[in-house]
């Protein structure tokens, strides 16, 4: 923990410098990467202190195939998922916080590395999976 609020307070203005985010009255939230780790903030007034979220990333795709055999799906929806991917059809990935998105989008990518990938975020955290794709910001 931290010894005061100020300490703190501290931490959230050199985190944020080395981040380059900001928040302001008029944006109190901000998003950005900090040492390998996503970072969101919330700011007063919308919270009643700075709200401060770190999720590690990934620093490598976990294969659709190893997301099966730990249980995530059947071998006849990992068939499916990697039939969908190489006849080029859209899936709609939706979950809560932290329910592994990101995870599952990774691994299909992978399912074909050679295709050309677009992906639109609010923060990277996709690994594209050649230097033919694209990643974007929002």
């Amino acid at each position: 923990g931290f010894i005061t609020e100020q300490t703190y307070i501290n931490f959230i203005h050199r985190l944020c410098d080395e981040a380059q985010i900001q928040t302001s009255l008029i944006v109190p939230f901000a998003n950005g990467v900090w040492k390998g780790f996503r970072v969101h903030l919330s700011s007063p007034p919308v919270s009643p202190t700075y709200m401060l979220t770190l999720r590690k990333q990934k620093q490598f795709a976990i294969p659709l195939e190893v997301l099966c055999n730990k249980g995530w799906c059947t071998p006849a929806e990992q068939a499916q998922l990697s039939q969908l991917i190489k006849d080029r059809q859209n899936i709609i990935v939706v979950g809560n916080t932290g329910s592994g998105k990101t995870t599952l989008i990774n691994a299909l990518m992978n399912e074909a590395p050679e295709h050309r990938w677009i992906s639109i975020e609010d923060t990277s955290e996709l690994r594209l999976p050649n230097s033919l794709s694209a990643s974007l910001l929002t």
